[in-house]
């Protein structure tokens, strides 16, 4: 029977940002959801609100989204936040 020796794994990945080059281009445009916010109604504040998630996903590394998805609070019946 042979040995089986994987190939080595760069551990680097789980400290870069998961999405950098998509950071410029949300940075914008939640500068411009903030410039109509003031005239928008709640469908423009929505599309800002997921704009903003969205930069903070790019912006963390898969190490930091594992770590909040293991340690968020899991809501039971009746329970909302």
């Amino acid at each position: 029977m042979g040995s089986y020796d994987p190939a080595p794994i760069d551990i680097s990945i789980a400290l870069k940002p998961n999405d950098i080059e998509a950071v410029p281009i949300l940075a914008q445009e939640i500068k411009d959801g903030v410039d109509a916010l003031a005239n928008g109604n709640w469908d423009t504040r929505q599309e800002l609100l997921i704009k903003a998630r969205t930069l903070v996903q790019a912006l963390e590394a898969p190490r930091e989204t594992m770590i909040k998805h293991c340690w968020a609070q899991v809501c039971t019946k009746g329970e909302y936040f």
